[in-house]
């Protein structure tokens, strides 16, 4: 039943707790069945580029904190940016 009908029958809490296990298995399914075909047709369309997928799992976060922590021979460099003792902010 949708949450809608369950809704008019008088429930006001609904969980899904296999919605995304499913939907994540089906995806999965549906990749492996595309990269199968994949071998005679081409990369398969719904399969992301390297750089959708490092944003999706979040490394722009940590590329941000490698470069604001960024460190050499001489100390934290904060980019590039020296405002105090081994770069730290005054």
């Amino acid at each position: 039943m949708s949450a809608k009908d369950l809704a008019a029958i008088g429930m006001v809490t609904v969980a899904y707790p296999w919605t995304l296990v499913a939907a994540h298995l089906r995806s999965t399914r549906e990749a492996l069945e595309s990269l199968k075909k994949s071998f005679s047709i081409g990369k398969p369309e719904q399969i992301l580029s390297y750089k959708e997928v490092c944003y999706g799992v979040g490394l722009n976060k940590y590329w941000e904190l490698e470069e604001r922590y960024k460190y050499d021979a001489n100390g934290l460099t904060n980019g590039g940016k020296k405002s105090g003792q081994n770069g730290a902010s005054a």
